[in-house]
Parts: C-alpha cells; sequence; structure tokens
C-alpha cells in the first residue's frame, strides 16, 4: 500500500524550518528599519551645513566679515533640532584674500550624551576668480 502526503512530524519539521526563516528575515527588515533610521540624522546635519555654506556663498567676499555667528536652531521634519554655528576667519592661507567659512551643526542623538558634530568648510575669495 502506498502512503500519500505527509506525516505530522515532516510537517511540523517544515513548518519549525518556515518560522526560524521567517523570524531571520524579520530582524534583518528591523535591523535595517533601525539603521536606516540612525542615518538620516547624519545625512540631515551634513545638509544643513551645506544649506550654510551655500547662503554664506551667495553673500560673497565682499560682505563678509570674521567672527563667530549663532546660526540659530533649525528643525527637520520630524522635529529635532539642530544648532548651526558658523565662523568666519579672514587666515585662508591661500596667499591671496579669502575668508574660511566653517558651518558647525549639532544635535543631539536619543540615548547618546553627546552631540552629533558636523561640520563642512569652503573658502570664499577676492581673487583670482575677482568674487
Amino acid at each position: 500500500m502506498r502512503r500519500r502526503g505527509s506525516t505530522m512530524m515532516e510537517v511540523m519539521v517544515a513548518s519549525a524550518i518556515l518560522i526560524i526563516g521567517l523570524v531571520g528575515v524579520i530582524e534583518l527588515l528591523l535591523q535595517g528599519a533601525m539603521n536606516n533610521r540612525r542615518g538620516v540624522q547624519p545625512v540631515t546635519s551634513s545638509l544643513f551645513a551645506q544649506q550654510v555654506l551655500a547662503e554664506y556663498t551667495m553673500f560673497g567676499y565682499s560682505s563678509l566679515a570674521e567672527g563667530t555667528f549663532d546660526g540659530g536652531t533649525v528643525h527637520d521634519s520630524s522635529g529635532r533640532a539642530y544648532t548651526e554655528i558658523i565662523t568666519v576667519d579672514s587666515d585662508a592661507g591661500v596667499g591671496y584674500p579669502a575668508f574660511v567659512v566653517t558651518a558647525r551643526v549639532e544635535s543631539f542623538r536619543p540615548g547618546f550624551p553627546t552631540p552629533l558634530v558636523t561640520t563642512a568648510s569652503t573658502i570664499l575669495s577676492r581673487s583670482p576668480d575677482g568674487g
């Protein structure tokens, strides 16, 4: 007599293997979501710093003054606060009149005692390009 179908033991083993696989996939999805969430804040900080540099570049060399300035606080779409500090230094070290503009963006990450700090810099000059 031929047997058709699966035994209860075969079904249980197959189900266990399927459940282990699904738990692994769910764990990978959760870890990926957490990594994505962690990566948003540094990217947003960098974008805010680049935005500050773009604004100072639009002002041009002639409208800059040396010093450290409070850029204020900006918020991302989730409401997280980012503090901007702008430093303008007249000693660019390039051999002609120029300013180094540095944007420092700080934000606090949940569960970390120290802020996430992102900096970006650019040089604005009056010469050699005449700007």
